[in-house]
């Protein structure tokens, strides 16, 4: 009938290198890490929070020009305090915003002036795996304000037990995500 399927196809005899160019996009492998516990840290000035507790990815890649696509959905609250995502203990510079003078380089930035919401945020990013060894990714928090801050992860900052409305608790993920160019 002039139509090829898989069962005609001796096992890998297409390869990646054989189909068109752009043909690209599989997916490849996920890995994920769930927070259900909750984490409270308080930063100085300026400074970058230590690695969220249960919220960092090992990949490994198979290809270094593969890409890595990462999703963090944050339960958090916190006063004015920013966003970043690490590669191997290092923030990822194509990951912030460019250099302007002194201006802090952030991903995102998420503020609460009251501290009692627990604000749920999702940031992405595609990153190139680079390599093919091991790749530890993870979200990290930055104060960019001028006095020492608190965040909290599944957790409002003020929250008192017994009040309904703010005395609750969430979950977060960090996915990455492997995908074949």
């Amino acid at each position: 009938d002039g139509i090829v399927d898989a069962d005609m196809l001796a096992a890998n005899a297409v390869t990646a290198g054989k189909l068109a160019s752009g043909v690209g996009g599989k997916v490849l492998q996920i890995q994920t890490a769930t927070k259900t516990d909750q984490l409270s840290e308080t930063i100085a000035s300026g400074v970058i929070s230590s690695a969220i507790t249960g919220l960092s990815v090992s990949i490994t890649p198979s290809n270094a020009s593969n890409k890595i696509f990462l999703i963090c959905s944050l339960s958090i609250s916190a006063y004015d305090n920013s966003f970043l995502f690490y590669k191997n203990g290092s923030v990822i510079s194509g990951a912030t915003g460019d250099a302007d003078s002194t201006k802090k380089r952030i991903f995102a930035e998420q503020y609460l002036g009251s501290g009692y919401t627990l604000f749920g945020c999702t940031h992405c990013y595609v990153d190139t795996a680079g390599g093919t060894s091991a790749i530890t990714y993870e979200p990290r928090v930055q104060n960019t304000t001028t006095a020492s801050r608190t965040y909290k992860i599944n957790a409002n900052i003020n929250a008192r037990s017994g009040v309904s409305a703010l005395d609750i608790v969430g979950a977060s993920t960090f996915t990455a995500v492997e995908i074949a160019v």
